[in-house]
C-alpha cells in the first residue's frame, strides 16, 4: 500500500476534495450516478470500486469519471489532474455543453485539403466523442450519411498517404476508432449490409496499427450482429476465437462470454449458454481495472439481467424471461436517470411474446412518447414486430392496450417511412 506523501498528486487531491465535503467514497459514487448521463456508469459497487482505485493512485481516472470529478467538484482539469492527458476511449463524453453545444467546427477541420498532423488526429478523436454522443442521445437514423464521411476521409487519407510520416500510426488507431463508430450507427440504424462492411474495414485499420483492444470491440461488434442477424454460429465463432486465445482482460472476459451466450441460446444449447452467462458474472462485480479496455463501461448486474432475459426469450422460457427483464429494468432506473429506450423496448417484446398483456399495458404506455424522438430503426423494428403480436391479438387486450397498440403502430409507420 502506497503511503499517503508517495501518492500521485491527483490522486491526493482527489481524495482531499471528497473528505472536506465529509463525504465517503459510497457518498461521492451517488453523486457521480446522479450527475452522469444515462448509460455513463456502471452499478453503485463498481463506482465506488472504481474511485477507491482512482485514490489509491493504482489508475488515473479516465472516461467516463474525469468530467464527472471536475463537475461534482466544480475544479478545472488542470487543478485536479495537472497536465496528464486526456483520453480517447471509445465510449466516452465530455462535459454536456460541449457535447451538446452544436458546435461542429472540429469536424469541418478535417475536410481541409492538407496533410494530416497531429491536430488533424486529436480532431478526428474529438468527433468520434460527438458521435457517440449524439447517437446516445438521438440514435443512428440520421447519423449515418456523416458518421460514414468522417470515416472515409480519415479512411482515404491513409490509403493516398495524404499524412506526415509521425502520425501514422496515431491515424490508423483513430480512424480504426472511427470506423468502428460509424459500424455502430450503421448497426444502429439497421443499415446491417453497411455495417458489416465498415466493421470489416474498420478492423483491417485497426490491426495495421496494432490497436489491440479496439481489434477485440470490433470483433465483438461482429459477434453481436451475427446474434441480431440470427447468424449464431458466426457469432459464436467470432466470440470463441478470443476467448479460446486467452491473455484477454477480465471485464473483456466477460463481453465475449454474453455474446456466447446469446449465440448458444439461439441454437437451443441451454446448458452452454447459461455456463456463459455464469462465466460472465463470476468477471464482473469490482470496478474497472487497469487492463480493462474503456469500452467495458458499461457492463454491470443490469446488463447481465438484460441478457439473461433475451436467452431464457430465445429457449422459449418466457416466465423466466419475464422476471429477469423485470430486474434488468429494474436496476437500469434504481441507476440512472431514465430506463433506456432499448431496455423498454426488449422488455415489451418479451411481455407480449409471453401474453403477459397486464404487465404489457403500462410498459408500453411508458414508451410511446419516446418512439420518434430516438431514432435506433433497430429498436424501433422491435417495436414494429411488438404492435403486430399485440394487433392479431387485440380481443384478448383491454381497451387501454388496444388504444396504445393502435398509437404505437402510426408511430412506428411514421418513423420508418420517415414523415
Amino acid at each position: 500500500m502506497a503511503t499517503n506523501d508517495k501518492l500521485p498528486k491527483w490522486a491526493r487531491q482527489l481524495r482531499a476534495e471528497r473528505e472536506i465535503r465529509g463525504w465517503g467514497r459510497t457518498d461521492l459514487a451517488r453523486e457521480m450516478l446522479k450527475a452522469a448521463d444515462p448509460y455513463t456508469l456502471p452499478g453503485l459497487k463498481s463506482v465506488v470500486a472504481s474511485i477507491k482505485g482512482h485514490e489509491a493512485g493504482r489508475h488515473k481516472p479516465d472516461e467516463p469519471y474525469r468530467p464527472l470529478y471536475r463537475k461534482i467538484y466544480g475544479k478545472t482539469d488542470h487543478e485536479l489532474f495537472g497536465a496528464f492527458p486526456g483520453s480517447h476511449a471509445l465510449v466516452s463524453r465530455n462535459d454536456g455543453d460541449v457535447l451538446f453545444g452544436g458546435d461542429f467546427s472540429p469536424f469541418m477541420d478535417l475536410t481541409k485539403p492538407r496533410p494530416a498532423d497531429t491536430e488533424y488526429v486529436l480532431t478526428l478523436r474529438t468527433v468520434n466523442q460527438q458521435l457517440v454522443a449524439l447517437d446516445n442521445t438521438y440514435g443512428g437514423a440520421d447519423l449515418v450519411p456523416i458518421a460514414c464521411r468522417v470515416f472515409r476521409s480519415a479512411y482515404n487519407r491513409l490509403a493516398t498517404g495524404q499524412y506526415l510520416s509521425a502520425v501514422e500510426r496515431d491515424l490508423q488507431a483513430a480512424a480504426g476508432e472511427t470506423g468502428e463508430i460509424a459500424a455502430w450507427i450503421a448497426y444502429d440504424a439497421d443499415r446491417q449490409s453497411l455495417s458489416r462492411q465498415l466493421i470489416h474495414e474498420a478492423m483491417l485499420i485497426s490491426r495495421l496499427a496494432g490497436d489491440r483492444g479496439m481489434e477485440l470491440f470490433q470483433t465483438s461488434h461482429l459477434s453481436m450482429q451475427g446474434v441480431y442477424l440470427r447468424r449464431s454460429r458466426e457469432a459464436l465463432r467470432a466470440a470463441d476465437s478470443v476467448l479460446d486465445r486467452g491473455r484477454v482482460s477480465g471485464r473483456t472476459a466477460a463481453l465475449f462470454h454474453l455474446r456466447r451466450a446469446r449465440a448458444l441460446a439461439q441454437l437451443e444449447e441451454e446448458t452452454g449458454a447459461f455456463n456463459a452467462l455464469g462465466a460472465a458474472r463470476a468477471q464482473i462485480g469490482d470496478g474497472v481495472h487497469g487492463d480493462d479496455p474503456q469500452w467495458t463501461w458499461w457492463l454491470d448486474d443490469h446488463e447481465l439481467s438484460l441478457h439473461e432475459a433475451v436467452c431464457h426469450s430465445g429457449l422459449g422460457s418466457w416466465g423466466r424471461a419475464v422476471e429477469a427483464i423485470g430486474h434488468a429494468v429494474e436496476g437500469c432506473e434504481a441507476g440512472r436517470t431514465r430506463c433506456h429506450f432499448n431496455d423498454r423496448s426488449q422488455q415489451l417484446e418479451i411481455l407480449v411474446q409471453a401474453g403477459a398483456w397486464q404487465e404489457a399495458e403500462p410498459v408500453l404506455i411508458t414508451l410511446l412518447p419516446d418512439v420518434g424522438e430516438v431514432g435506433s430503426l433497430r429498436t424501433v423494428g422491435i417495436l414494429a414486430a411488438a404492435a403486430k403480436r399485440l394487433e392479431a391479438s387485440r380481443a384478448a387486450l383491454s381497451s387501454t392496450l388496444s388504444d396504445a397498440t393502435t398509437e404505437l403502430r402510426k408511430r412506428v409507420e411514421a418513423v420508418q417511412t420517415g414523415i
